[in-house]
Formats: structure tokens, sequence, C-alpha cells
């Protein structure tokens, strides 16, 4: 039994966070908490968070893996349809749906990485961490750039447009993506030079409110960057990203309390809310921040098929996401084709993670002298 933190509030504070509790504790039990669980919760949240540690290092978290997966499987589902002449799905351009994904990539791969920083401990700590994301992230990235190359498929780039593809910098050279989904991650990439200082900011406070104040002062800046400074494009999506950290102080601090079935249902609502009204700007942050709030709240999903499915497609979702995109330059796509296509997808996404990407993963480990990684880490992809 985790133990239980009592802060001293005044009387009136008690009084009416008890208030507050005992109509929570209601709706807890309606949404068929058991009444140990409930009763927990409230203590809680009167009281002060229940402290529980991180996961230890073989602790698998299969809510990551689902979320994870409906990512990637949002991009893949984007572009294949679009492919297939599929352009508007309810009213909304199809393309918003493969945006939502790459929106759940970054808040994912935020609070992963934050849980990887709280693991790794050691002398050259900010080095190690660049080091293991280079070579997560590179290897793939510039075998997928050196198969675009490929004709009579290859883009029309010029020669430093191919350069800055291989170095992943398209945003700062305004250079045109040698495929659709390369142009994230610069993004991610520039963000990891940031996410170390957010991890000492993150695991610091007793409050959620410096991260959420973070987060409020990202938003003007992100507001301010379309206007002044182009290049420095990973700005404009500090405010997607910082919800993982969020998620990953809730996941530090907080019980889960809500029933396994919310996490689906929290992803349909906010793709669905997102797509009614979509855009890079407040409907993306809300959207994230609501997910940085609800899924480490989300209990673990339980179902094993659910679990294995989600933890083959989240394993080889980086092979996914770079991998179907040539696909469809080299298959010519129809209804028709479409099973062959996917399993092309498979096949091609297993390979280039058990050939390119596990061998990488293990090298920069041994470059930095890490253990051998959870399978969480191995699962963060792009």
């Amino acid at each position: 039994m985790n133990a239980i933190r009592i802060d001293s509030p005044s009387w009136i504070r008690t009084a009416i966070l008890s208030d507050i509790g005992i109509a929570a504790y209601s709706i807890l039990e309606s949404l068929m908490l058991s009444k140990h669980q409930a009763t927990r919760w409230y203590a809680g949240s009167v009281c002060g968070p229940l402290i529980r540690p991180m996961p230890s290092k073989q602790a698998p978290i299969p809510n990551l893996d689902f979320f994870r997966a409906c990512a990637v499987l949002f991009v893949l589902v984007d572009h294949t349809l679009d492919k297939l002449g599929v352009k508007t799905v309810f009213g909304t351009e199809i393309q918003w749906l493969g945006r939502t994904g790459v929106l759940f990539f970054f808040v994912h791969t935020c609070c992963v990485l934050m849980m990887s920083l709280e693991r790794h401990k050691g002398r050259h700590y900010f080095l190690n961490f660049y080091l293991r994301r280079l070579f997560r992230i590179y290897p793939l990235g510039i075998v997928a750039v050196l198969l675009a190359m490929i004709p009579p498929y290859a883009s029309a780039l010029t020669h430093k447009e191919w350069i800055s593809n291989l170095l992943l910098i398209q945003n700062l050279t305004f250079s045109q993506s040698a495929l659709g989904p390369l142009w994230s991650l610069p993004i991610e990439v520039q963000m990891y030079l940031f996410l170390p200082f957010v991890f000492l900011l993150a695991r610091a406070p007793k409050t959620i409110w410096p991260i959420l104040g973070l987060f409020a002062i990202s938003i003007p800046i992100a507001l301010w960057e379309t206007h002044h400074l182009a290049r420095a494009s990973v700005l404009y999506y500090v405010p997607d990203f910082l919800p993982g950290t969020l998620a990953y102080w809730i996941y530090r601090h907080y019980n889960p309390i809500l029933p396994n079935w919310t996490l689906p249902l929290t992803i349909c609502v906010v793709t669905t809310a997102f797509m009614a009204d979509p855009n890079w700007t407040f409907s993306a942050w809300f959207a994230c921040l609501t997910l940085g709030f609800l899924v480490p709240l989300t209990r673990q999903i339980q179902n094993r098929r659910v679990n294995w499915v989600a933890f083959h497609i989240a394993k080889y979702s980086f092979g996914i996401y770079l991998g179907h995109s040539l696909l469809l330059r080299w298959i010519p796509m129809s209804w028709a084709v479409l099973p062959v296509y996917l399993i092309c997808v498979a096949a091609v996404s297993v390979a280039s993670f058990h050939f390119v990407e596990e061998p990488m993963i293990r090298f920069g480990q041994r470059l930095t002298a890490d253990p051998v990684p959870s399978g969480i880490e191995e699962r963060v992809g792009k």
C-alpha cells in the first residue's frame, strides 16, 4: 500500500475539498470503480497525491503501447486512404487524421523519454541521452532517405535538400522532405535538445503548477515564432510536446483512477473533437493537454490479445511510419492490392526493426555503457 502524504490545509479548504471529494466519490462508484479504489482516490484528492515510484525497467505499460499504436495507425490509414482516392472523412480532410497521429506521437514520445531519463543515471547524463537518441532516430531515417533516392520514383530534390533530409534539418534549411512523414523528425530531434532540461523541471516540483505554467508560457512563444523566427519551427510545436511531461508527472505522483475502457474512449473523443475543428494551434494544444491529463490516470488495459497486438504495432511503429510511405510510391495502389500492400508494410517494418533499428539501439547503449533497454524505450521511435 502506498503511503498517503497529508498536507495541513486550513479547515475551510478541507471542508470545500471534502464536499467536492464526496461528490467525486459518488461519480467514481458510478464509473464502476470498486469502493476501495474510490476511497483511495478520495483520500489522495483531499489529503494529497498518492506518491508512487516510476515503473521498473521491465515493467510494461500497455496503455502507452496502445496509445502509440493508435498514433501510427492514424498516419497509416490517412496516407493509404488518400492514395486510394479518399480525401475527406465526415467533411474533414483525411490528412488531419494523420496529423492527429503525429500529435499523439509528440505526447507519447515526450512522456516516455521523461521515464527514460529517470532510469538513466551516471556521468555524462545529457550527452548519453543525446547519443542514445541519435542512434535511435538517424539510422532508419537515413536508410529511408537513401531508398527515396531510387529512380524512377525518387523525389525531385536538390543536392542541398537531400543533405538536409539525411541530417534531418529540413525545417532549418526550408527544404522539402524526401518522404511525407519525414517532416516531423527534425522537430523531434530538435526537441531532444530541450528535453533533459524539461526533465529536471518536471521531476523537482511536488505540485503540477510549474509544468502547467511552462505550458502556458509556451503558447505565446509558439504564436510569436510563426511571425518572427520561421527557422525555429520547433518552438511552434512545444505546446504539443509538453503535455507528455504532464503525463510523466502524473504517472509519477498519482495512481490511476479511471477504468481501462476510458483510454480508447478518450482517444476516440479527442480525435473526433480535433477533427471537427482541426488546426495546429489551440485545437491541437487542447487535444494534447487532454491526453496528457487522462492517459496516465487510466488503469492499464488487461486484455491480453489487445495488449499483444498493441505491443507489436508499437514495437514496429517507426518502420511502419517511414516504410509505408516508400511502399505507396512503389506499389500501384487499388482496393484489390490493399491486402498485399498491408502485408508488405508489416514485413518491411519487422525487417527494418531487426536489421536496422535494434542493432543501432544496442550499439548506442554499448557506447553509453547503458544496460539493455526496457521494451518501452525500444518502442520510442520517431
